[in-house]
């Protein structure tokens, strides 16, 4: 039976995976292939004898490769190590791996987008399934090809439920309309991730005025609560230019006007807030303007809430 490549790695799979029951001591199926794999200017030829007994399974290769194949059939593959890193309250993650190789020498792979998952169990094939943390696209590889050192940082979304979860990082191939995995690397320690509690809420309207010598800005908000057992840290309300609407993490823009407020005791808030701060206009332009509340938390002062505007202001 002459099949091409392509037909070989199927059988394989198959035989691989074959399991037979007998009751006859001693009976012997045996199936030889033997495969001859064309290339422009080479040929192999390869025997292999699968030889299963009973509940036993047995792979001899009996024949040799006469002269090298290089593979016509282009595909990414996930080679050495694979690693990952979350940002400061898991907002952003740095995934990677040190090689993705193209396993044709000749023929490009299609569009690659590298996954992180996390799962209630690790990925041993078929659907993915779980929560997609976060991805990047690479462009297609050509023949003989590789990506080295890969390494991008991120934004990350986390599960809603807060739970112990087995990370994947997947390397999918856009094929025939859609992309699927043809790598994967699993790793094996268990990381806890979810959307914590919300330990800080500011709520109701609120609103920010600058005064007519644009000297001081005024924010106002309805309430400041926090579910905090314990006292809070030292508090500020800080009033944001930006250029995108802000939605969390890391913040680029402009601080307009700020007020440092003092701890709040557990159980306690501030209620229909009133604070004049010192304005500071920023450059000419459309921002969004966004209120945001920081604790003095490990040393540094850290976003605990926010209260986005829902449209541009025009400042000159």
């Amino acid at each position: 039976m002459v099949v091409t490549h392509l037909q070989f790695r199927y059988l394989t799979q198959k035989f691989q995976g074959y399991q037979t029951e007998t009751t006859l001591a001693g009976q012997l199926v045996a199936l030889v292939v033997s495969i001859k794999c064309s290339h422009a200017k080479e040929t192999c030829g390869k025997s292999w004898l699968l030889v299963f007994h009973g509940q036993m399974k047995t792979l001899l290769l009996l024949g040799a490769l006469l002269t090298p194949v290089w593979t016509a059939l282009a595909a990414p593959d996930l080679v050495g190590g694979s690693r990952y890193s979350f940002g400061p309250n898991n907002a952003t993650v740095t995934f990677g791996c040190d090689y993705i190789k193209n396993t044709s020498r000749e023929n490009a792979t299609g569009t690659i987008v590298l996954k992180l998952w996390a799962r209630s169990a690790p990925y041993s094939g078929g659907d993915l399934g779980g929560h997609l943390l976060s991805s990047y696209k690479l462009e297609p590889l050509g023949g003989g090809m590789q990506y080295s050192k890969l390494s991008r940082t991120v934004k990350c979304t986390l599960p809603t439920t807060r739970k112990s979860y087995y990370l994947v990082m997947a390397v999918t191939e856009f094929r025939k309309g859609g992309y699927v995995v043809v790598d994967h690397a699993n790793f094996t320690t268990p990381v806890v991730l979810g959307v914590p509690p919300k330990q800080f809420t500011m709520s109701g309207p609120w609103r920010w005025q600058v005064s007519d010598d644009f000297a001081s800005v005024e924010m106002c908000v309805d309430k400041i609560s926090h579910t905090r057992t314990n006292y809070t840290g030292t508090l500020r309300l800080a009033l944001w230019a930006t250029q995108t609407p802000y939605s969390g993490g890391r913040i680029s823009g402009w601080e307009m006007g700020m007020v440092q407020k003092k701890a709040l005791d557990p159980g306690y808030s501030y209620n229909d807030v009133h604070n004049t701060a010192k304005f500071v206009k920023p450059p000419p332009g459309n921002y969004y303007v966004s209120l945001l509340l920081l604790e003095f938390d490990g040393g540094e002062y850290v976003i605990k809430a926010w209260l986005p505007g829902s449209k541009m202001t025009n400042f000159r």
